[in-house]
């Protein structure tokens, strides 16, 4: 979505408000192409329309014959590397906009985009450099700075993410997208305040960006509000019914209600949405723990740890095989944790209370002792990780 920001905001220049005026747009330039074929920026113009339209295959037609009719066009190439990215073409995507860029040096935009490609593939350092070189040419690109304010967050540099969402706010101070991305932030630092002032400003600025919506929706709940919650989660799937995410909070603070059937209904939303989404699948597994559905909360477990292996849900269906008298297969979960994340303190509190059971139960002396003596080390474990 990022990526087609500047598309909408484009578009609105040209034509005022994009939702109104898009057959408009689209009529205005197919009488320019039938009025003159040859006019290539009447068909780079119509090919951002189409991207909007969905119509990938005709979008990419009108770019093609763009950098036909004027193969120096550095616009057309890059406009082109947008609809590739968006059709998971990256090296071709990469390709047209080292030629926009080779066409004209100084293309702020075409960085950005570049920058945006790189970090979906997972090239950080090159996307930095790209949001560097893109704010050195347009000091103005709040884009730029939003983007660069999101990876400098992950990499935990705060105090550099604050100021570039505090430039991307001064350069436009109706960017919603920053002011959303610089609530998280705040959140995160724990400026509870200060993230819903945000959040609720880019709301009043874009009403229908389901990720506000949510991300408002996560803080209210934290803040025991949950009708206010319940009523962001439901504005955000209102706004964006394919947001997998929207779905799986809402599950969780429908979990949180004890509503466990509504809260499997909107994880099965949410998987269905994203089948590769493993923490809805190991929340959806909680619930039916708590229904009593243990086999059936095993299979949600064993899909999560298929798509992405966590400590967290080997320890969850290590506790769910005892519940089923899966010894061995408890101890081997418990083992595994830990393996994963050798300081894990409720992993080895888990193993300890496994050891302890069985050794209660054992008639082996030896044995007895020995189960004894693992769960005590266990335990020492667990306190020495908990302090």
């Amino acid at each position: 979505m990022k990526i087609f920001e500047f598309l909408r905001k484009n578009l609105k220049k040209e034509k005022g408000d994009v939702k109104v005026d898009m057959d408009k747009n689209m009529e205005y330039y197919n009488h320019a192409i039938e009025s003159n074929p040859y006019d290539s920026d009447a068909y780079i113009h119509r090919g951002l329309l189409k991207i909007q339209n969905d119509d990938k295959d005709s979008a990419m037609k009108d770019f093609d014959r763009a950098i036909g009719l004027h193969p120096d066009n550095a616009l057309a190439y890059n406009n082109r590397g947008l609809l590739k990215s968006k059709m998971n073409d990256f090296n071709s995507a990469m390709q047209d906009y080292e030629q926009a860029i080779k066409l004209s040096p100084d293309f702020a935009l075409a960085y950005y985009n570049r920058g945006i490609l790189r970090k979906t593939i997972g090239d950080i350092d090159g996307a930095m450099k790209d949001y560097d070189k893109s704010i050195e040419l347009d000091p103005n690109s709040a884009d730029a700075y939003c983007e660069r304010a999101n990876i400098k967050a992950v990499m935990g540099d705060t105090n550099g993410a604050m100021n570039d969402y505090d430039m991307a706010i001064k350069a436009d101070s109706h960017h919603a997208l920053t002011y959303c991305n610089r609530g998280k932030l705040k959140k995160e630092l724990g400026d509870n305040k200060g993230a819903m002032k945000d959040y609720d400003k880019s709301i009043k600025l874009d009403p229908d960006y389901a990720l506000t919506y949510c991300n408002r929706g996560n803080l209210k709940s934290e803040l025991e509000d949950y009708r206010g919650a319940m009523i962001d989660y439901d504005a955000a799937i209102e706004h964006d019914p394919n947001d997998a995410v929207a779905f799986y909070c809402r599950g969780i603070l429908k979990s949180n209600l004890h509503d466990y059937d509504a809260a499997i209904a909107d994880y099965n939303k949410a998987v269905e949405l994203n089948p590769s989404f493993a923490l809805a699948y190991y929340n959806r597994g909680i619930q039916k723990y708590y229904k009593n559905e243990f086999s059936e909360a095993i299979k949600d477990f064993d899909i999560s740890i298929e798509i992405a292996p966590a400590a967290i849900v080997y320890i969850g269906r290590g506790t769910l095989k005892l519940k089923i008298n899966d010894k061995a297969g408890a101890l081997a979960d418990y083992d595994k944790a830990i393996e994963l994340e050798p300081d894990n303190a409720l992993a080895y509190g888990n193993r300890a209370k496994f050891y302890q059971d069985m050794a209660e139960f054992e008639e082996d002396p030896i044995k007895k002792e020995e189960l004894t003596l693992k769960a005590k080390a266990d335990e020492v474990k667990a306190k020495s990780l908990k302090r």
